[in-house]
Order: C-alpha cells, then structure tokens, then sequence
C-alpha cells in the first residue's frame, strides 16, 4: 500500500524565504571569491527615487558587508538638488550640453548633496544594522579635482564650478572600509587650480615680482606699505 504524502502548503512569504535561500546557495561560491575584497558602488538614478528599490539597493549593500566584502557607496543627489533649485527659483542652463554651475548653485548643491541626501543613506543603512559613516570629497581632501576647461571634444568650455578628478586620497576610505563600517561618500570635491595655465600664470606672477623688487620707486612704495601696517597693528 503506498502512503499518500501530504504536501505542505506554501504560501508567498515562504516561496520568497526559498528563492532567495537558492539565490545564496548559488551565490557562495563568488562570496568565497570576494570575501575581504573592496567594490565600488554607485548610487544614482531611479535607485535613489522609487522607495521599493531603494529599499532593495540598502539590504543589498548591508549584506555584502555582513559576508565579508567592503562595500564603498559612492553617490550623487539624485532628483533632490533639482527640486530644491525650482524652489528657491534658480534657473539651470546648459553648456554644449553640459550643466553650468555657478556659486549659487554650487551652495544649495553642497547643502543638498552632504546635508539631506547624504545623511538619509546613512540613516537608512543604519536602520538595516549596518555602521555607515557620511563623508564627502572636502572631508579631509578626500577628493581633489581640476577645473574643467575643456569638452569632451578638446575645445575650450566653461561651465563653472564642475572638475575633474585628479587625486583620492585613499587612506581615508580603506581605514573605514577595512573596519566595520560602509563609507557613503557624497560626490563634492575640492577644486585644485594648479592646471598648467594657472602655472604659467604663478611663473609670470614671480617674474613680475623679481621686477619690482629691482624698482627702486616700487620697493619704496612697499617700505611704506609695510610701515603702515606694522602702524595699524597697535591701534
């Protein structure tokens, strides 16, 4: 007589619990592989806007550092700054296709980028159990860039405060990231202006320099100078 086996109902929940311990299984053997390696993720797009995937990308990230791997999250502002624009009323316009930055719009991106956006993925990281730290490119000159004066053509372009990475200082993210923390940097660099035109403007600067110091009229006009202000230190 053969038995008759009852197979126990499944509901949604358990079927999701299954799929996902098969994902695991089959992903152990690129966890063995990456285990104590260091990625870089970047966060942007429709991942920082529908709230399901959003979700989604911060259990993702949390796990990876519980097996072992270092995650780095590197992000942008997402629709944020462009909403914070329209409110105080600043108007973007574009360059040969390239957004111009001015001083204005370089603020209320710094508020945006490091004080709302930044600060709300590492909350949100936190909440999953993980320890992000919020840091930007200024911190420390984690980032340093060059101000950009050319297009992707080569022809001469300015677009403002908008650079182009020339340095990272390393130490900074492996010290937090080789630890148990997940680093969530804000794209925000500090712009370097020692591009090779800017020396050639320090060189002429020097040359002019050497000149008044062989000017007599000059070098008396600056013992004046230099009078006065030892005179103003003691008012």
């Amino acid at each position: 007589m053969a038995d008759n086996k009852v197979m126990p109902n499944v509901t949604g929940e358990m079927q999701n619990k299954i799929d996902r311990a098969s994902i695991l299984i089959e992903a152990l053997p690129y966890m063995r592989k990456m285990r104590g390696q260091t990625i870089v993720i970047k966060y942007g797009g429709n991942a920082m806007v529908n709230e399901d995937l959003k979700q989604s990308v911060m259990d993702d990230i949390t796990l990876l550092k519980y097996i072992g791997i270092n995650p780095i999250l590197v992000h942008g502002g997402g629709p944020d700054i462009n909403n914070m624009l329209k409110r105080v009323n600043v108007e973007s316009h574009f360059v040969n296709g390239l957004r111009y930055t001015d001083e204005e719009t370089m603020g209320i991106a710094q508020m945006v980028l490091i004080g709302k956006t930044n600060k709300e993925i590492v909350s949100n990281l936190n909440s999953k159990g993980a320890k992000a730290i919020g840091i930007c490119g200024i911190d420390g000159n984690l980032i340093v860039a060059e101000k950009m004066t050319e297009d992707s053509s080569g022809n001469p372009v300015d677009v403002g405060y908008v650079g182009k990475i020339k340095k990272i200082n390393t130490h900074v993210i492996e010290m937090l990231a080789n630890d148990e923390y997940i680093p969530v940097i804000a794209r925000r660099s500090r712009i370097s202006y020692l591009h090779p035109r800017r020396r050639v403007d320090r060189g002429l600067h020097r040359r002019r320099r050497h000149h008044r110091r062989h000017d007599p009229q000059d070098r008396r006009l600056s013992r004046y100078g230099n009078e006065r202000r030892r005179q103003s230190t003691y008012h």
